[in-house]
This record gives C-alpha cells, structure tokens and sequence, in this order.
C-alpha cells in the first residue's frame, strides 16, 4: 500500500501550490470557478496571497503531490472567540485521476473538517457540479447531505451545482 499524506500549506509552499492548481485547472476545468488560461499568468505573490487567503491542504502519495483541498473561512474562524453558522467552506478540491479511489480525497476532506472544527466551525458547506458522480458520492460518504441550493456554475453556461453541508 502506498503512504497518503496531507499537510497544510504555506506561503513558501507557493511553487508546489501553484503546480497542483494548475493541473486541476487544467484536468477538471468544468468543476472550478477560475481559468487555467487565468491563473497561468499569476506570479508569485499572488500565489502566495492566496495560501494566506485561503488555508490549502495538500495530499502527496509517496511524497508525490497528487491534490488538494482547501478551507476558506469567510468569517475567520475561531479568531472571534464563538462557534458559527456555516462560515467555513471546502473549495478548490481535486485529486489527480491516477491516485483516485485511494483514499487521496477522502484524507483531504477529513483534514478540512478536522482544520473547520478545530478553528470553531460547526458546518463546512461546499459546492459541487451537477453530474460529478464521483465527488458526489465522495463527499456523501464524509456525511455531506445536499440542502437543495442549486445555482448556475459561474464559469460553465448551462452547468449547475449543487450546495451540500457537512455538520461538525
């Protein structure tokens, strides 16, 4: 069996962050809210800017970078010293189609959740599309369940997805 490890990821983690987003982007363009054609010109302060934005986590098989997943928290966590409502969200999450159904996602969901509890989250929600069986399945087995806000995917005319939550 081969070793998965996730670790979160730093602003100096900016080069292994941006290869990994870039080959999502460019394997699964449908399922994300950015452009490959965008975020190839990026230079390294955005890169960077968005690892402080945004908390990233990345899977590596073998010490192999193989996906991530991140937590972004619109209220900022624990920080304001309470529990909240669904301020915490899974995003960006990908795992390279070589390394599914290893148990690469599933460790990456579990340290969003874990990160989401762990800074004073009671819910982490995301958005996935419409016909991503897979993720889908995926996210039900983490104990997702839809709530039943469906919305235009902001990149993909005529594709939809769907909201699911994930109590903590």
């Amino acid at each position: 069996m081969t070793d998965v490890t996730v670790r979160r990821l730093g602003p100096d983690d900016w080069r292994t962050y941006r290869d990994i987003r870039l080959a999502m982007l460019q394997e699964s363009p449908e399922a994300f809210g950015s452009r490959y054609a965008d975020a190839v010109g990026f230079d390294e302060q955005t890169w960077r800017g968005r690892l402080t934005s945004c908390e990233h986590h990345l899977a590596e098989l073998d010490g192999r970078p193989v996906g991530s997943a991140g937590l972004w928290a619109q209220d900022g966590g624990a920080q304001d010293g309470g529990a909240h409502d669904g301020g915490a969200h899974l995003i960006g999450m990908w795992v390279d189609p070589a390394c599914r159904r290893r148990s690469v996602g599933a460790r990456l969901v579990a340290a969003v959740l874990e990160r989401a509890a762990a800074t004073g989250h009671d819910r982490v929600r995301l958005d996935v599309v419409d016909g991503n069986v897979a993720a889908r399945r995926l996210y039900e087995r983490m104990g997702f369940v839809p709530t039943g806000v469906v919305q235009d995917h902001p990149d993909a005319p005529g594709t939809t997805e769907s909201e699911m939550v994930r109590l903590l």
